[in-house]
């Protein structure tokens, strides 16, 4: 890049940053609120969240690139060899390396998307403040624990779902650098009030429809208690709608909790479908939701995150990379 263009593109960055550094003030004028109307476990968590996520920035990293991690879980999928070497590891057909090779390109590009692009000095704490093009991993990083306080009082939603949620919707492209500013600015455009907004990429019509209220989006405990509440609520549709003799496996379980957080309609499509992947991952845009979804994913069981053993991340990874994409139109 010539010395002009690098020039220009910190400067970019460092407007961006400064815009984040006042967006709490911002947000009261956007978004006025109140105080959420929480359940009392809820308001405990958030209490303790307040004490627990004091992180310093200079402890918070961005990932690593993907192929740098050695397999940490037999549920990872980490290639031996560079991404673009795939295709000589595999001699079976060519449908299966195609896909393990659509895998590999999407985790290397979203990881390197997630990788530090600037160190700032943070204001105030000393600390540093490491800027990402796609903000979400960082995101996650940086209110972990408050993830498994609040998941405490959600014991049927497991907390790697609800950190993928957040990885994935954290990196929209309205939420590029991690700000908030583009999506602030927005909800002041007339008949543009209900964008999804926030790390969770909540709507705040879905936060009246659970009883918040006009609460802050914008707050991450907010926004993570949101998301963990939209979560439980296709767990409970799938025990409604599921056979009590013959329930959905666990693999089934997670791949479908993957797009109804995004879209809580994936459950019924699942049902009306009779469980049919190919035809549930051709409807609408779930096939680039799931996908995204799990290249994040397996960055979280990689980091620690709990996986149960019975869910098979081989036949997911299979499954939706072997998938046509719809195209904007809905042709394939």
């Amino acid at each position: 890049m010539h010395r002009r263009g690098a020039n220009r593109l910190l400067a970019v960055v460092a407007a961006v940053c400064l815009w984040s550094v006042g967006s709490t003030a911002v947000r009261s004028e956007w978004l006025p609120v109140n105080q959420p109307m929480l359940p009392p476990e809820q308001s405990e968590a958030r209490r303790l969240s307040r004490e627990v996520i004091v992180t310093p920035m200079s402890h918070v990293t961005c990932p690593p690139l993907y192929g740098a991690l050695p397999p940490r879980s037999p549920h990872s999928l980490y290639p031996s060899v560079p991404w673009n070497q795939l295709s000589s590891r595999t001699d079976g057909l060519d449908v299966d390396r195609l896909w393990r090779l659509r895998y590999a390109v999407y985790q290397e590009l979203i990881s390197q998307g997630s990788a530090p692009l600037l160190t700032l000095p943070e204001m105030g704490s000393g600390g540093i403040n490491q800027v990402c093009l796609l903000h979400g991993r960082n995101d996650v990083v940086t209110n972990a624990q408050l993830i498994r306080i609040i998941g405490r009082a959600y014991p049927e939603v497991p907390p790697i779902i609800v950190a993928g949620a957040i990885a994935q919707q954290a990196s929209d492209v309205e939420r590029v650098f991690g700000v908030d500013i583009l999506e602030q600015v927005v909800l002041g455009v007339p008949g543009l009030e209900n964008i999804s907004i926030g790390i969770a990429q909540l709507r705040p019509t879905e936060a009246h429809l659970w009883g918040l209220g006009a609460v802050d989006l914008f707050d991450p405990a907010i926004a993570i208690y949101g998301m963990f509440t939209k979560v439980q609520l296709s767990v409970d549709r799938i025990a409604e709608l599921q056979n009590p003799l013959a329930p959905v496996r666990s693999t089934d379980r997670y791949m479908l909790l993957s797009l109804a957080q995004n879209s809580p309609r994936a459950v019924d499509d699942f049902f009306k479908v009779g469980g049919d992947w190919s035809a549930l991952l051709a409807k609408h845009n779930n096939t680039r939701v799931m996908r995204y979804y799990l290249v994040h994913f397996d960055w979280l069981v990689a980091h620690g995150w709990e996986l149960p053993s019975d869910v098979d991340l081989e036949v997911w990874r299979s499954i939706v990379f072997s998938a046509r994409v719809r195209d904007r139109d809905g042709a394939q």
